[in-house]
Formats: structure tokens, C-alpha cells, sequence
């Protein structure tokens, strides 16, 4: 890895939201210390967030809601906001 690259696997702040309605507004611009970690690279189901979805299982919506080709959920559709954060003066911009 080069002077000018991060690794950005580590914990992140996060919001899991159940669709898209109920994410926060202005995230990830608002105060997240008391937000949840989440482990990135890594995957929300397996860390305890929403359900994992198999193949061979229906999705959330079927039976629930009606949705149409080209349409989305809007009842369970999980939307997960992430934040991380770096200092860029952490950078060596010098070496080529």
C-alpha cells in the first residue's frame, strides 16, 4: 500500500433504517457517537442487522406487498447508512 492510499476496513458508524422513509435525514452529517459499529468489510445480516436473504427463500415484501416490475418496497426495503471518518494530513502527498 502506497503513502497516499487507507485501508478503510475497521468499525464504522452506521444507521439500519427499515425503509427508505425511516433513514435519518442529514446522515451521515449528524452526531454519530452513539451510533451502533458495524465491521467493514463485513455483512449486516450476519452482525445481527435485519435478516440474511437466501435464494431459495421469498423475498421480505412477497405476500406483504404488492410490488410490480420496475417498482421497489416500501415497507421492508433495509436501507443501511455507514460513516467512517480520516484525516487526509495523515497522507504523505510528497512521495510519488
Amino acid at each position: 500500500m502506497s503513502s497516499v492510499e487507507q485501508c478503510l476496513n475497521g468499525l464504522w458508524k452506521f444507521h439500519h433504517a427499515r425503509n427508505p422513509d425511516q433513514t435519518l435525514p442529514g446522515f451521515p452529517d449528524l452526531d454519530t457517537a452513539d451510533r451502533e459499529g458495524i465491521v467493514v468489510p463485513g455483512h449486516l445480516q450476519l452482525q445481527g442487522q435485519d435478516r440474511p436473504q437466501y435464494t431459495i427463500v421469498e423475498y421480505q415484501w412477497d405476500g406483504h406487498e404488492s410490488v410490480e416490475p420496475g417498482q421497489v418496497p416500501r415497507r421492508h426495503n433495509p436501507v443501511a447508512s455507514n460513516t467512517t471518518g480520516f484525516t487526509p494530513s495523515e497522507f504523505d502527498l510528497t512521495d510519488p
